[in-house]
């Protein structure tokens, strides 16, 4: 197992997934322990009795599913600064919206709402990497029938989804008939869910 690189790599991370994910509905928990730490310190996996060296993010990914990120650090974590408008306050790598590791960490929202999603993307290593941003700063969509807002972006050359904005509550991020996936146009619409937004 490779050494943590930095003191900002958590050792050890655990997913808590809510809700319906790829077919399985209900709670189900997700554990991994990217690295180890340096000078032979060991991770822990006591969440309760080490609290200064845990981080816990709440998450609302790509398919609108609550995720809690709790990460284990070596030593004890030292205050976060807040994050400024359009930062990136977190980005996971992992398979499919489950993370295997925490690509980086950047600074703490103000507020309790969980971060959402802004981006995701397939590297060249074939991983997935979900960067997510703080709820107050994510704008929400314009839903008017004059200027309705785009939800969702796909860029097929790089294999990136982006998300621009968050639907309103009571809405869902859905394509617009004709489904063609070359040309699919997603906007909030009410009924289903099929995206985040």
């Amino acid at each position: 197992m490779p050494r943590c690189p930095v003191a900002s790599k958590p050792c050890r991370i655990k997913a808590e997934l809510e809700g319906d994910h790829a077919g399985f509905s209900g709670p189900e928990v997700i554990s991994s322990q990217p690295c180890s730490c340096p000078d032979s310190k060991s991770c822990s996996n006591d969440w309760r009795t080490n609290q200064d060296r845990v981080v816990v993010r709440e998450l609302v990914t790509a398919g609108n599913i609550n995720m809690t990120l709790s990460m284990m650090f070596c030593d004890a974590v030292q205050s976060q600064t807040h994050c400024s408008s359009g930062q990136v306050a977190l980005q996971l790598v992992g398979n499919s919206i489950l993370p295997t590791e925490v690509d980086y960490i950047n600074c703490a929202c103000t507020d309790t709402r969980p971060l959402v999603i802004h981006e995701k993307s397939v590297g060249a290593d074939h991983r997935h990497y979900h960067s997510y941003v703080c709820a107050n700063h994510k704008r929400r969509c314009n839903i008017g029938w004059r200027r309705r807002d785009t939800c969702l972006t796909t860029d097929t050359a790089t294999h990136t989804t982006g998300y621009p904005c968050k639907c309103p509550t009571g809405t869902a991020c859905r394509s617009s008939p004709p489904y063609n996936t070359l040309t699919e146009e997603y906007t909030c619409r009410r009924g289903r869910r099929s995206r985040s937004g």
